[in-house]
């Protein structure tokens, strides 16, 4: 699995140590699993000391990406601060 380095052999483990326990930032294996499994997109807006560029905005990515075959009408708009995700409401 392309995700998993040499501490996690398979997915079980990986949950174990990087998805289940409390204290554990989301990362971008965690973010796509569940875009799929709720069937709809999420976008993150990164406040996390990048250099912000008024005319761009915050950075941002949306999951999944481009060539993903979800279509949803539905999106998550979530802040990310280190340590810490945000819920956004438009």
């Amino acid at each position: 699995i392309p995700f998993l380095d040499d501490s996690h052999m398979d997915i079980e483990s990986f949950c174990k140590s990087e998805v289940e326990p409390m204290g554990k930032e989301c990362d971008q294996p965690q973010i796509i699993a569940l875009t799929e499994y709720l069937g709809m997109s999420i976008e993150i807006a990164y406040l996390d000391g990048r250099a912000f560029n008024e005319s761009e905005g915050l950075n941002s990515v949306i999951f999944p990406d481009e060539i993903s075959k979800i279509v949803s009408p539905f999106k998550v708009h979530l802040l990310y601060r280190p340590g810490h995700y945000d819920i956004l409401y438009k």
